[in-house]
């Protein structure tokens, strides 16, 4: 669990093996975080496994294995009976099976990996999208867009700097309304979360206050957000 303060660097989780409760736990925090997981059981789930263990399985299926895999981006299943099994359970409904080079000669250890690899980058990017289209759903403001953007990062504890110079350009060349600008941010409930942005954006990228439509703030609010800017 000592990784957990280290997943502020982290985009995608890979979660190995079903049955530990340590990783339910950890599994939970990355959500909280805003972080997305894969889960590969490693042949945990299995008729044979829950059969020959079926109430101690029985409890943690019902305590937080069934969660764990259901909040998954999704479950690579590494043999054809696991990939069965697991469709018929309808826990999660995105099972990718990858052929696992210690139980066939028909791949390598390279080509396993990188099918695993592949998974990994259609999840984030996945996530990613559906991230981005809840927020656009919100707001048709590209400014406000940009805000909430940079919002939703602040669990993750990583925003990257990209968002916050294009929050620059937006502001710089984007012709706004101060005054709407300003109502549409206060109804939105993001008006000292904004502040305390502007102020960061002023800092990190040389943003004048002639660019804001109202004035930037330095606070805690600030400093936590300008130590989780990321180059």
């Amino acid at each position: 669990m000592d990784i957990v303060d280290n997943l502020a660097d982290t985009d995608i989780v890979y979660i190995f093996g079903a049955w530990r409760m340590q990783d339910a736990i950890f599994a939970r925090k990355v959500r909280q975080m805003g972080i997305p997981y894969i889960l590969i059981p490693l042949g945990h789930i299995s008729r044979w496994n829950i059969e020959h263990y079926l109430i101690k399985r029985i409890i943690q299926s019902v305590l937080y294995q069934k969660l764990l895999a259901k909040k998954a981006g999704c479950i690579i299943t590494t043999s054809k009976l696991e990939d069965t099994y697991l469709k018929k359970l309808k826990w999660n409904q995105n099972i990718i099976y990858v052929t696992n080079c210690l139980y066939s000669q028909v791949t390598t250890n390279s080509e396993t990996a990188n099918e695993i690899w592949q998974c990994g980058n259609k999840i984030l990017t996945s996530f990613t999208q559906e991230k981005e289209e809840k927020i656009h759903k919100i707001t048709d403001d590209e400014i406000i867009y940009q805000i909430l953007l940079i919002k939703n990062r602040m669990p993750h504890q990583n925003i990257p700097f990209q968002m916050v110079d294009q929050l620059h350009c937006l502001l710089k060349n984007t012709e706004y309304n101060d005054d709407e600008l300003e109502e549409k941010i206060e109804k939105m409930k993001l008006k000292k979360f904004s502040e305390s942005l502007f102020a960061v954006t002023m800092e990190k990228t040389g943003l004048t206050e002639g660019f804001i439509p109202f004035p930037q703030k330095v606070n805690k609010l600030s400093k936590k957000i300008n130590k989780y800017i990321k180059f």
